[in-house]
C-alpha cells in the first residue's frame, strides 16, 4: 500500500519530507503521525573518560560538527540533510552488522534540536500500524546503527541512525498541512494518541 508523503516545515525554515503514517481525531483536533522518509541521524560525542557517549541537542553545538560530519558520512554515499526536527541522511545505508547496534538505556529522546519530539511508541506499517508502547516495552533499550565516527578539534563524535523503535512523530494538521507542536503540548498529547490508536487497531483487530 502506497503512504502518502507530505513536507514538514519548521519556523526556521528547515523542511522535513515525510510519510504520512496515520491521521486521527482527537479533541476536534487532526493529528498526523509522520515518518522522515530519509534516514533520521543523531551525533553523539565522547567525553573523557565517560563510559557512554552523550548525544548533542544543542544546534550551537552540532553546527561547527556539520561539514565534517557530511564528509565523513560522503565517504559511505551518504549525503547529511540540514532538516527540519531531525538531521537526516540521503542515500543507501550499509548493511547492518551485529557490532554496530548500540543500546543506550539513557537516551529517552531520538531528535536532535531542542524542539524536536520524541520518537512515537508506533511501528511503521504503511497504514497499518501496530501500538507497540506498553510498561514492559518502556523498559527495552532504544537500538541504533553506527554509521560513521570523527574527530573534531580532538573530541571523538560518532553519527547514528535509530533502528529499533523508528523514528515517528506526531503533528498537528491544519488545512492538510503538519505543524509542529511545542515540547509541552507534544508531551501532554502523545501518549493520549498513541493509546487512540492501541485502541482502533484493536476493534480493527490489527493490534
Amino acid at each position: 500500500m502506497d503512504v502518502p508523503t507530505v513536507w514538514l516545515k519548521d519556523d526556521t525554515g528547515r523542511s522535513l519530507f515525510c510519510h504520512l503514517e496515520y491521521s486521527l481525531t482527537l479533541e476536534e483536533k487532526t493529528y498526523g503521525l509522520l515518518q522522515p522518509v530519509d534516514a533520521p541521524v543523531m551525533i553523539f560525542a565522547w567525553e573523557e573518560g565517560a563510559d557512554e557517549p552523550e548525544i548533542l541537542e544543542d544546534v550551537a553545538q552540532l553546527e561547527p560538527l556539520l561539514p565534517t560530519a557530511k564528509a565523513v558520512l560522503s565517504e559511505q554515499n551518504l549525503t547529511l540533510l540540514d532538516t527540519a526536527v531531525t538531521l537526516t541522511v540521503e542515500g543507501d545505508l550499509p548493511e547492518i552488522d551485529d557490532e554496530d547496534l548500540e543500546r543506550e538505556a539513557a537516551l529517552q529522546n531520538s531528535a536532535l534540536r531542542p524542539d524536536s519530539l520524541q520518537h512515537s511508541e508506533i511501528e511503521r506499517k504503511g497504514m497499518d500500524l501496530e501500538a507497540l508502547g506498553d510498561d514492559e516495552d518502556e523498559e527495552e533499550y532504544d537500538e541504533y546503527q553506527l554509521l560513521a565516527h570523527f574527530l573534531f578539534e580532538g573530541q571523538e563524535y560518532e553519527v547514528y541512525t535509530p533502528i529499533k523503535p523508528p523514528f515517528a512523530f506526531w503533528t498537528v494538521l491544519e488545512a492538510g498541512e503538519p505543524q509542529l507542536l511545542d515540547p509541552e503540548a507534544m508531551e501532554e498529547i502523545e501518549p493520549l494518541l498513541n493509546e487512540a490508536v492501541a485502541k482502533e487497531l484493536d476493534l480493527l483487530g490489527e493490534a
